[in-house]
């Protein structure tokens, strides 16, 4: 008994040193500035607005470009670099050096309709029809008698749903 009592005594120091040299090292590590990482955060997100700003008026140059060069007409010296319907969803560089994604006008679309000869056949389960009845109003009994189903199979299901 003695013997267990010296090994946790024992196993408690070494504990109790530990947590000490834990604490020491927490102490000792470096301190948390929040005007430090206020100043980074800030700087983080001036250059990310600053950087959007300037992707907002490059996009606003290429599009006022086009504007004016739609409403001026093409010039026969700027058909070579046209986008053709050949040249659908090819990318070229425009005269800063930017990409331009060109895309030839879609025709208007119009989706196919289904075939009227054919006949579309929907086949429900055993539990959609027996509800579908039941909320027509019929009895349990002549939903039953109506699928061929056991009368306590169909209060069943009426149950379930509720």
């Amino acid at each position: 008994m003695l013997y267990l009592l010296i090994i946790s005594f024992l196993l408690h120091l070494v504990c109790f040193y530990f947590i000490i040299l834990l604490y020491q090292r927490l102490k000792h590590q470096e301190p948390f500035d929040k005007e430090k990482t206020l100043n980074e955060m800030e700087e983080m997100l001036l250059a990310y607005t600053t950087e959007m700003k300037e992707n907002n008026e490059k996009i606003a140059r290429i599009v006022s470009r086009k504007l004016n060069s739609q409403s001026a007409g093409p010039k026969p010296e700027d058909r070579s670099t046209d986008a053709g319907p050949d040249d659908y969803g090819r990318e070229q560089e425009g005269p800063e050096g930017e990409i331009l994604a060109f895309h030839a006008e879609q025709k208007e679309y119009t989706p196919p309709l289904p075939d009227e000869e054919k006949a579309v056949s929907v086949d429900t389960s055993p539990q959609s029809r027996v509800l579908s009845l039941h909320n027509e109003g019929y009895t349990i009994n002549e939903i039953a008698r109506k699928l061929n189903m056991g009368t306590g199979e169909v209060e069943l299901l009426i149950k379930f749903y509720k």
